[in-house]
């Protein structure tokens, strides 16, 4: 009977030792400002809206020198729903890079992203 329960015991613990362990993530590689229109053409060329339309506002804005709206149509397309895991990950990448290129503006004078920097503090 002991035999029994340690064999049971011991293929209860054998089956459940894959439960929680996963293959473990890397952090995302920094996305720099000039890797993003192309990035955004290849990974949103057959995208549907509102995705698509985000994704080329916010590299627009960027090309504009206009990191804070970048910034916010970024925190929006990491949002929308039906989006691949590569254009989710491209979403979060190129919100931290605007959000860095926002941080830099506002160290930089820019009153425009000293208050959207607020503003994100103040609701974060």
């Amino acid at each position: 009977m002991k035999r029994i329960l340690l064999a049971g015991t011991a293929a209860l613990l054998l089956a459940t030792l894959p439960i929680g362990c996963s293959k473990r993530s890397e952090p995302l590689e920094p996305l720099s400002l000039a890797e993003i229109p192309s990035m955004t053409t290849n990974l949103f060329a057959e995208a549907t809206s509102p995705g698509r339309d985000l994704a080329y506002k916010a590299a627009f804005a960027l090309g504009q020198n206009d990191p804070t709206s970048a910034w916010g149509l970024y925190n929006q397309l990491a949002g929308t729903a039906g989006l691949s895991d590569d254009q989710r990950n491209f979403a979060a990448r190129a919100m931290t890079a605007a959000s860095e290129a926002v941080t830099r503006a506002a160290e930089s004078g820019d009153q425009r992203a000293t208050q959207a920097r607020q503003v994100y503090g103040a609701n974060k």
